[in-house]
């Protein structure tokens, strides 16, 4: 079971999410290698510090090859009356996990990983500790303006974060919630 809000508690919700993800590659790995199939058991909870957020980002954001099309979770808190006391949301809801796994599980069969263009150069920051300063924008303009820092955090730095686990990140210029997370 990867139980969010337990991992964030000594240090923070990046440091856990990168090391959940290390845990589950590792585990994955493991079971490859051994001819067994590692289900993991998601528990997510109501913020985004126990595991929750919107369906599609905790779906895509599972580590590559580790849910081979099948996924196991529980909602738990204030989530469950507002995903599913009615049909309508019930069926939304079970309609974004089904799209989910079915896209994330399609693209880790048939997208190879492939590394990131400034690989050697993180991996030096990292090494060395330096602080990666970053304005956190989108500039493409079919992106709302509001939207910008959010967009940007999600494609662009996420990726790389979960990659160099110790680079410590400084985003300029915060100007949103989600920025400041």
């Amino acid at each position: 079971m990867i139980g969010y809000s337990d991992s964030n508690k000594d240090g923070g919700i990046m440091s856990s999410l990168v090391e959940l993800r290390h845990a589950q590659n590792q585990l994955s790995a493991i079971g490859q290698q051994h001819g067994v199939h590692v289900r993991f058991f998601h528990g997510r909870g109501g913020t985004i510090s126990r595991g929750a957020g919107p369906t599609d980002r905790f779906v895509r954001a599972l580590s590559d090859g580790t849910l081979c099309g099948d996924l196991r979770l529980t909602e738990q808190g204030e989530t469950i009356a507002q995903k599913y006391a009615h049909q309508t949301s019930t069926i939304y809801n079970l309609e974004q996990f089904l799209a989910g796994v079915t896209r994330k599980t399609l693209s880790d069969l048939h997208e190879p990983s492939s590394s990131h263009a400034l690989e050697e150069t993180l991996e030096a920051v990292e090494k060395h500790g330096l602080p990666l300063l970053v304005h956190a924008e989108m500039t493409d303009p079919d992106i709302d303006v509001f939207d910008r820092e959010a967009v940007f955090l999600d494609r662009q730095l996420a990726p790389v974060t979960r990659r160099f686990s110790g680079l410590r990140v400084v985003v300029e210029h915060v100007s949103t919630r989600i920025g400041g997370r």
